[in-house]
């Protein structure tokens, strides 16, 4: 074997120089390849984002994930190649045209700010926005993050009335306790013994109302989570019938509202949370005395029946309309025969009370004559 032939030596350079050649298009083949494989793992991780993504370059939507699908109502095919600004209320157009000064291109997110996405309904939708400038094909384009914050918006109006309603059911008592404070100070050197009892009376009730309030606010949370602790003893149901009865007697007294209770008789001792059992007939009556006009009864009934122990709060008030009667229990609920704004925890924390001891709790009423609260202790419990 000699050496090769002078022309097939003349050729070698140029078959090395093919071959690197050849041997670097392998290469950046493999490269390529490795960058699709990314990029189509990126695209579908982009595509698949819970959170919706917009790429915006020259003013007009060129990628619109799934989730912005839904976000807007609108497909990705109805949206592309159209102007961005059709998608916001103006107040968030002159937001996102802040947004739009040059900055460098694939600058971490650097904008992050709330405003209004208007959907394919016409509804509008609060939103979080966090802007980074990319490249996009090359060119300099402006990528959005967008998430609902729908939710997080009702909570925090739910909050704000939360405080509002709580400040306006303290204003009350506390009004009236300054007010009779004020009285005593002014009548101090010739203040009638019967008046100053009577005066002591009414900031005993205002005081107990603020504390029936507090008390609500407070426990109906962990009456919710399971973390309300229920004392379950020995108890005469009719004792916590008149000591609801007593409670409350002198708030009644103050509107000539009569409280009658109509207990049958031998009703036998059960084991419940008597204290428990006890606030939600307080906060019953506080509903009856507060709805019914000056005057007239308000009706505490017991009755031992084969499934359990029946209680009742009936009054003379103006009813409540059928449609609101399902909504009543519910948390913040404000019913239109009420004229004063509060929070409504109060016939909500009964029924969780009721159900911690396995019961149930509804409502009957006339509108324009009466309403009965009922609610029934298993025999287990009550």
């Amino acid at each position: 074997q000699g050496a090769p032939p002078v022309e097939v030596r003349a050729q070698i350079p140029v078959l090395e120089s093919l071959a690197a050649q050849a041997a670097i298009v392998i290469e950046h083949t493999r490269l390529y390849e490795r960058i699709r494989r990314s990029e189509a793992r990126y695209a579908s991780l982009v595509e698949s984002s819970p959170e919706a993504i917009l790429i915006v370059q020259d003013g007009r939507i060129r990628f619109f994930n799934q989730a912005a699908e839904e976000l807007w109502g609108y497909k990705v095919d109805e949206v592309l190649g159209t102007p961005f600004d059709r998608y916001w209320t103006e107040e968030s157009r002159v937001e996102l045209r802040k947004c739009r000064q040059k900055r460098p291109a694939g600058e971490a997110v650097s904008h992050r700010c709330e405003m209004v996405a208007l959907s394919k309904s016409g509804a509008e939708i609060p939103v979080e926005v966090d802007i980074a400038l990319v490249e996009y094909t090359g060119e300099a384009a402006m990528m959005l993050f967008v998430r609902d914050i729908s939710a997080r918006k009702k909570l925090d109006r739910l909050r704000e009335d939360l405080s509002h309603m709580l400040i306006h059911d303290l204003r009350n008592p506390l009004n009236t306790i300054s007010g009779v404070v004020r009285v005593l100070e002014e009548e101090a050197d010739a203040a009638d013994p019967m008046i100053v009892r009577q005066t002591a009376d009414i900031i005993s009730r205002s005081v107990q109302r603020m504390m029936t309030l507090i008390d609500n606010y407070l426990e109906i949370g962990r009456l919710e989570a399971g973390q309300m602790p229920v004392r379950k003893g020995p108890i005469a149901p009719d004792q916590v019938v008149a000591e609801a009865i007593d409670t409350m007697r002198s708030l009644a007294a103050a509107k000539e509202i009569a409280l009658v209770a109509e207990v049958t008789p031998d009703i036998p001792v059960v084991a419940m949370d008597g204290d428990l059992i006890v606030r939600v007939l307080i906060n019953l009556l506080d509903n009856a005395i507060k709805f019914s006009p000056r005057g007239k009864k308000v009706k505490v009934g017991l009755v031992h029946e084969d499934d359990g122990l029946l209680f009742s709060v009936s009054d003379q008030g103006p009813g409540i309309p059928l449609e609101e009667q399902e909504r009543v229990f519910h948390k913040y609920a404000q019913l239109t025969r009420s004229k004063q704004r509060g929070l409504g925890l109060g016939l909500a924390f009964c029924k969780l009370a009721v159900e911690t001891h396995g019961g149930r709790i509804w409502v009957e009423s006339e509108p324009g004559d009466s309403t009965t609260f009922y609610f029934i202790l298993p025999p287990e419990t009550g």
